[in-house]
């Protein structure tokens, strides 16, 4: 077999294996997830729509640069519009199994130009399954945050192959989307080049003086266009360097523990099928370690690319001061690891290099055991998206049972236990003041479509103000601002005993005066927006 088909044979089986292992791990209860958090506006808002609706918001995004990311403001309508015309909200999550399993494929490719078989294929199971970002079903994150690190794997393949200026052209298109999948690339170098000598520090220096020009130039233009966080950061240096110098030390300490903590500590909640997926993915990873060519036991190369993914890993963390400290190992927040995913890969790939050269038996069965325990943990992850779903339509659901007189301006508040709140991803957000409004296509003529804020505390944001009262209105599509709370025309929400939602009536006391709440009144119907279907049909 020639060389160029066997690459052919090895990319095509590498293909078919990585979306067997995503489709296990990360996507096989696709039919029963729903939308979370961030989901309901850079999501939903998609569905339903025409093609008009397509180039408005590329118009916007490429003219206003918001937070200075064009394509991650952009995809998510392009690629959610897709997978809604492919099937709705199934759809969407076909399309996002696609983005994962394509990077998982390309992480693979570029550590096959450095590393033997063997140990890629471990670095990709790495990527695919970083215990420490636990976001990869998030269709948000499917659609803005893994396309960085597309762009930034795709400058990688590029620059690997000697085609510097067209890697450098393709790195813009990580900045653009969301700028951490950007930052592993500062290293990339150390982990391209097979001698590491004086021409390295050159070629080094050369690359990241360019990329440094590359995010200039993108600042600038951030700047010129009027972009806020652009802006804004000018004169902030010195309040930046401490958050940034910390998140360089605890972001890899913490990535590093996230790697174990979180698969170990899941497996007393493992039910059957989460033991039949890591079974099979210890099995599937142990015979294909075992029948794959041995990697020749080069200490020097496999310490250099252990070397390189741990410089890939710090510098990942050179934007995590944007939410510092970058520690959270659970939920929507574990996004702040998703620059460290390359550099966490590379390194598994170095250090499994130097296992299966040391002792391939021992090897083999300690990194499938590990494996299989991440498999493990992701179909626990995906557990919990399930029950977030089948929680938010119930709580939707009775939502509209109870509150169907709804009218312009109603704002519902609904007293939030964070106990009620499943691990890995909110039942309720800060997006569940958009969901009423895309669900039920309310009267154009209302000022203000009814909102409803989950709270676990809502008394100490209200004041009297004269005669009347306010309240400071948690942020969502907006940031926070006081707004009159309305005599008459709020719904107060609380969970009885039995799970149900029960709303009050009369008047409450709150800090400045009395709230009177809105009395229940004749029910009233508006015809379904692009949400109904999903969140409310049975």
């Amino acid at each position: 077999m020639s060389p160029a088909r066997a690459e052919r044979y090895e990319s095509v089986a590498a293909l078919a294996l990585i979306a067997a292992l995503a489709w296990l791990a990360q996507f096989h209860h696709f039919r029963d997830f729903g939308l979370y958090e961030d989901d309901y506006w850079f999501i939903s808002e998609a569905m339903g729509k025409n093609v008009d609706y397509l180039q408005h918001r590329f118009v916007t995004a490429f003219t206003t640069l918001p937070q200075g990311r064009p394509l991650g403001f952009f995809l998510p309508d392009l690629l959610s519009f897709v997978g809604d015309k492919l099937g709705g909200l199934s759809g969407i999550y076909l399309v996002g199994f696609a983005v994962v399993t394509l990077n998982t494929f390309l992480c693979y490719r570029l550590l096959r130009t450095r590393v033997p078989i063997a140990p890629a294929v471990v670095g990709a199971s790495v990527f695919c399954l970083f215990p420490s970002d636990t976001t990869k079903i998030l269709l948000t994150h499917d659609f803005q945050l893994q396309p960085s690190l597309t762009f930034a794997l795709l400058s990688g393949l590029a620059y690997a192959s000697g085609r510097k200026p067209l890697a450098y052209v393709v790195s813009v298109g990580a900045l653009l989307s969301y700028e951490n999948g950007f930052l592993a690339l500062f290293a990339l170098p150390l982990f391209t080049a097979r001698c590491w000598d004086r021409r390295l520090v050159r070629e080094l220096i050369t690359h990241v003086l360019i990329l440094v020009a590359v995010v200039a130039g993108v600042v600038v233009v951030r700047y010129f266009v009027g972009e806020g966080r652009a802006t804004s950061s000018v004169g902030n240096v010195g309040a930046v360097l401490p958050p940034l110098f910390g998140s360089l030390v605890l972001g890899p300490a913490r990535s590093l523990a996230g790697m174990f903590y979180g698969p170990l500590k899941a497996v007393p909640t493992w039910d059957l099928e989460t033991i039949v997926a890591s079974l099979i993915g210890f099995l599937g990873f142990g015979l294909l370690l075992w029948r794959a060519p041995r990697p020749k036991r080069e200490v020097r190369q496999a310490l250099q690319v252990t070397m390189a993914g741990a410089a890939m890993l710090v510098v990942g963390y050179a934007l995590a001061f944007t939410h510092y400290p970058p520690n959270a190992l659970v939920g929507r927040g574990t996004s702040v690891h998703l620059g460290a995913t390359l550099g966490m890969s590379v390194l598994a790939t170095g250090i499994a290099w130097l296992l299966l050269g040391w002792r391939p038996g021992v090897a083999i069965a300690l990194i499938s055991g590990y494996l299989a325990l991440a498999v493990g943990y992701y179909v626990t992850i995906e557990r919990d998206f399930v029950r977030s779903w089948q929680l938010q339509r119930e709580f939707w659901q009775q939502v509209q049972a109870c509150c169907s007189d709804l009218q312009d301006g109603t704002v519902l508040l609904y007293t939030l236990s964070s106990a009620e709140e499943p691990t890995f991803i909110f039942t309720n957000s800060w997006a569940d003041p958009l969901i009423l409004g895309e669900t039920f296509a309310f009267p154009s003529t209302w000022s203000e479509p009814p909102r409803l804020f989950s709270l676990t505390e809502w008394q100490d944001r209200v004041q009297a103000d004269g005669g009347q009262l306010d309240w400071w209105v948690p942020a969502a599509s907006w940031d926070e601002h006081w707004e009159t709370l309305p005599q008459d025309n709020v719904i107060l929400l609380t969970r009885a005993a039995d799970g149900t939602l029960t709303r009050a009536t009369g008047t409450i006391d709150v800090p400045g005066g009395a709230l009177r709440l809105k009395p229940p009144t004749a029910p009233e119907s508006w015809p379904a927006a692009q949400l109904y279907a999903p969140l409310l049909d049975s």
